[in-house]
């Protein structure tokens, strides 16, 4: 730093010698170039500058001052020559002075704003030059210098447009990011809209097939229904033609029996038997057909009903049966008030006792009817001490014409179950058996407390 401190200051000497005609500054000339050629300017390169001068004192001058100041430096004698080395080579910065033979400074700073605009040019120019500091930067000057110039004043300018220059470098790249970015961008808009109509038409046929899978699928449910309907029709048509024979046949084989059996031999009386027991089974049959299809197609009549009260006719329905097999009826703990369709749930509490009594067997004692709460669901379940059922037929018995195989022999159609489950789904619950322990059978149904 002490080396370049030193060499600034012989310039300065000499520099400030030449522009203001000091003879003795002139004529010492020599030995303080001896002594700046030995300075040493180590300071890194800032950049590359191009001096113009038909003096050749000032040039060599100046090409040692802008060197000790880290550029890198060129020197021209007149315009002319400055053209031809700017052909060669580049350049950051170009001095020029105004005054000089073939091609003066303003000539050349023309051509350069032209040809060159990525150079700044700056002028040195005397206080007699025909040329103002407006016309120099209305050409395209990046500044002006007035001879003679102050060596600090030359170096705070050039440092100015070197920062300048970095800046509009910045600049330039921040530009041109910006644009490749737009670019990109734009391609990328571009390929999102391709893509974006692409998925358009495919969801145009997407919705396309999916109009006529809905099309379809609502002419296949219309024609569902349609079948339904007349399943439904024939259903009702079939229960209603069987009912009037089978009650008939009933009818005619009990009259039949009462009034003529003592003059049946033992082998008629057991067939006309027969012929009645048949005949009741098959009513029986159509009715619980009935029933089935109405608990499943018919909607339910909500109404609020004392469940106690309806057990309490329940038991009257079977009081006969309860007395005859000597089997007791318990009620346990206080029954609610409950929203529910009351015939349906009459006829649940009517199928789950009667299959007590009917299939208890002979080891059945009691018949137990409890109640609890449980996720804002009302359960009733019925149980029994009878001889249960297995637990593999659990879940088959609530199936249509299943029966449990511990009573194939005794009289059932296999349909009850299957409409107290209908009933339990069309009141948001369910229904399901238990095993009791250590013998017996638990039949629950479930409902919503908030229909």
């Amino acid at each position: 730093m002490q080396s370049i401190a030193a060499g600034e200051c012989l310039l300065g000497r000499i520099f400030v010698g030449i522009l203001f005609g000091n003879p003795a500054s002139i004529l010492s000339m020599g030995c303080l170039m001896d002594d700046l050629r030995q300075s040493s300017f180590s300071q890194p390169s800032q950049g590359r500058i191009l001096v113009v001068d038909d003096e050749p004192n000032n040039l060599k001058l100046m090409e040692r001052f802008v060197c000790s100041l880290g550029y890198e430096c060129c020197v021209a004698r007149d315009g002319l020559e400055a053209l031809d080395i700017l052909r060669k080579d580049i350049f950051n910065i170009l001095i020029t002075d105004m005054m000089m033979p073939n091609m003066d400074g303003m000539e050349l700073l023309k051509y350069c704003r032209k040809s060159y605009p990525g150079m700044d040019v700056m002028v040195l120019t005397g206080y007699s030059s025909i040329y103002t500091y407006t016309d120099v930067i209305g050409e395209g000057a990046v500044d002006f210098i007035e001879k003679p110039a102050g060596i600090d004043e030359l170096r705070a300018k050039l440092q100015r447009i070197s920062r300048e220059q970095v800046l509009r470098v910045r600049l330039r790249q921040e530009i041109e990011e910006r644009w490749t970015a737009e670019v990109e961008l734009k391609k990328y808009q571009q390929h999102l809209q391709e893509m974006i109509d692409e998925r358009t038409l495919e969801l145009q046929r997407a919705n396309q097939q999916l109009r006529m899978e809905i099309e379809e699928r609502r002419l296949a449910a219309d024609e569902v229904r349609s079948y339904a309907e007349k399943i439904k029709l024939f259903a009702y048509t079939v229960v209603h033609d069987l009912k009037t024979p089978a009650i008939a046949i009933d009818g005619l084989s009990s009259l039949l029996y009462r009034k003529y059996f003592h003059e049946f031999g033992e082998r008629s009386a057991r067939i006309c038997k027969q012929i009645a027991k048949s005949s009741g089974q098959l009513v029986e049959l159509v009715d619980n057909i009935n029933y089935y299809i109405k608990a499943k197609e018919n909607p339910i009549y909500i109404e609020s009903f004392d469940s106690g009260k309806a057990l309490v006719d329940i038991y009257g329905e079977f009081a006969r049966q309860f007395r005859a097999k000597e089997v007791a009826w318990e009620v346990v703990g206080e029954m609610p008030q409950i929203r529910g369709d009351y015939m349906s749930l009459i006829r649940v509490f009517r199928n789950y006792v009667d299959n007590a009594l009917k299939y208890g067997g002979n080891s059945l004692s009691i018949i137990s009817v409890t109640y609890s709460k449980n996720d804002g669901q009302h359960v009733f379940k019925v149980s029994d001490d009878g001889i249960g059922i297995g637990a593999e037929e659990k879940e088959s018995i609530f199936e249509l014409f299943n029966r449990s195989k511990t009573v194939m022999a005794k009289k059932g159609t296999g349909l009850g179950l299957a409409i107290v489950r209908e009933i339990a789904d069309h009141h948001k619950g369910s229904a399901w058996v238990e095993n009791r322990e250590p013998h017996g059978t638990t039949f629950c149904i479930s409902l919503a407390d908030n229909l």
